[in-house]
C-alpha cells in the first residue's frame, strides 16, 4: 500500500490575471482534487501570506510553484521566509532536450498525463 501525500500547485499570474492554486491528494497511484482557490487582483504578498496561513491549518506535503514569469517572488517568499516545502518548476512547449531542462515540464506532456490520470 502506498503512502498518501498532498501537493498544492501554484500558478502565479500577473496582478491583473488570476493567481490559482489546486491541491491534490495522491493515493494508490491516483490523484484526487481536494481543493482549489483563485485570487484576482491581489498583491503577491497578500496571497503568499494567505497561503502560509492555510499551511498552518491544512498543510500540503509539497508546494509546486510555476516559475515562468512572476513565480520567482512567490517561490522565494514561501521557501525562504515562510519555510514551506516548495519547489519551482518551469513549463514550456515542445521541450527538445529534457535532460538539459531540469525541473522543466512540457505543457503538452503535462496535459496528456492529467487526462490519463482523470
Amino acid at each position: 500500500m502506498s503512502e498518501d501525500y498532498t501537493i498544492s500547485s501554484l500558478d502565479p499570474g500577473k496582478q491583473k490575471d488570476s493567481f490559482a492554486m489546486v491541491k491534490i491528494l495522491v493515493r494508490e497511484k491516483k490523484i484526487y482534487v481536494i481543493g482549489a482557490k483563485r485570487w484576482v487582483g491581489r498583491e503577491y504578498i497578500q496571497v503568499e501570506e494567505e497561503i502560509a496561513k492555510m499551511h498552518l491549518t491544512n498543510p500540503a506535503d509539497l508546494y509546486v510553484v510555476e516559475n515562468n514569469n512572476v513565480g520567482t517572488h512567490v517561490y522565494e517568499v514561501l521557501c525562504y521566509q515562510k519555510h514551506l516545502p516548495v519547489i519551482a518548476v518551469w513549463t514550456s512547449k515542445n521541450i527538445k532536450n529534457p535532460e538539459n531542462h531540469q525541473n522543466t515540464m512540457d505543457k503538452n506532456d503535462m496535459v496528456q498525463w492529467m487526462l490519463a490520470m482523470k
